[in-house]
């Protein structure tokens, strides 16, 4: 390995780096966190407009004995097609749809025999 050169021969830095200029201090912020705009409070914004699956559900309750096409729902609540088909999907999947056939979907409804509320006390 050859020797080190002095300071004074070695080739200045290429061209267009900078060398890092000396701060007063660190530009750490240790204090309190920023207020973030996901950690609003809900009491203070107000009522938050229904979510698509809430608007999907309701619309679907007007007539909960009948399947639905995912055009129809998405005509109806003025949504891209594709996106609702795709959510669809995805809710059936989860369980809180039932798909009934190609690009159609029904409300879950339980079964006649199961009663809806648990039993009165004796």
């Amino acid at each position: 390995m050859p020797p080190r050169q002095p300071a004074a021969a070695r080739a200045p830095p290429p061209r267009g780096r900078k060398a890092p200029a000396a701060r007063a201090g660190p530009r750490l912020r240790l204090g309190r966190p920023r207020p973030r705009a996901h950690r609003k409070n809900p009491a203070r914004t107000g009522p938050q407009p229904p979510t698509r699956r809430q608007r999907v559900t309701a619309s679907m309750t007007t007539g909960p004995h009948r399947d639905r096409s995912g055009r129809e729902l998405a005509e109806r609540l003025q949504i891209t097609p594709r996106n609702l088909h795709t959510q669809l999907g995805e809710w059936a999947k989860l369980g809180f749809i039932t798909r009934t056939g190609f690009a159609t979907y029904a409300l879950n409804t339980p079964p006649a025999d199961t009663p809806s509320t648990t039993a009165p006390d004796p």
